[in-house]
């Protein structure tokens, strides 16, 4: 049984984070006839809660566009990598843009803009749980030398309140000419 004092902190809580905090929650309900006693039914589900909480990029680039001298690479095929807390049930997808300074003003203008990678609109879904990911080398538009790209990775989960998506910030990256 479950005191009044324990529903108003769980009360608080879920009214201070706007959801059930992450743990395992064990339910058990009985269906009991008040006069006799008699248990007509019951029920036991467990239910196990996870929100993540962070999403960072590592590389390549950085986060900055004042000095993209330290964000080159030297490869068109690029491996792209990122840190997140462990979600087994959450998707991931990226979108690689260019960006251009003579028609964007920021980073995050960029990322918005026509895509690179997916070829269309959106996100390239990446089928698989690592937090890394290798530029296709077929099938898609090649990396060019000499210019810039942005990059950015959607995580997408399902919540006690629906799906969810979360944006990891915007690097920037320089693909070295030769």
């Amino acid at each position: 049984f479950i005191s009044d004092s324990d529903i108003d902190d769980l009360t608080d809580i879920i009214m201070g984070q706007g959801r059930v905090p992450n743990g395992l929650y064990y339910f058990y309900f009985e269906l009991i006839d008040p006069n006799s006693g008699i248990v007509y039914d019951a029920i036991s589900k467990e239910i196990n809660i996870f929100v993540p909480t962070y999403l960072e990029l590592i590389s390549p680039g950085l986060e900055s566009i004042s000095d993209t001298s330290a964000s080159i690479i030297f490869t068109s095929n690029p491996v792209f990598q990122w840190n997140t807390d462990y979600c087994s049930q959450c998707d991931y997808s990226i979108r690689v843009c260019q960006y251009k300074s003579d028609e964007h003003f920021s980073m995050y203008e960029a990322i918005q803009d026509v895509p690179i990678l997916p070829m269309e609109s959106g996100f390239y879904n990446i089928n698989s749980s690592a937090n890394v990911f290798q530029y296709p080398t077929t099938g898609i538009e090649p990396l060019i030398p000499g210019n810039l790209y942005v990059w950015q990775i959607k995580r997408s989960f399902e919540t006690t309140n629906g799906s969810q998506d979360e944006l990891s910030p915007v690097y920037i990256f320089k693909i070295q000419s030769i």
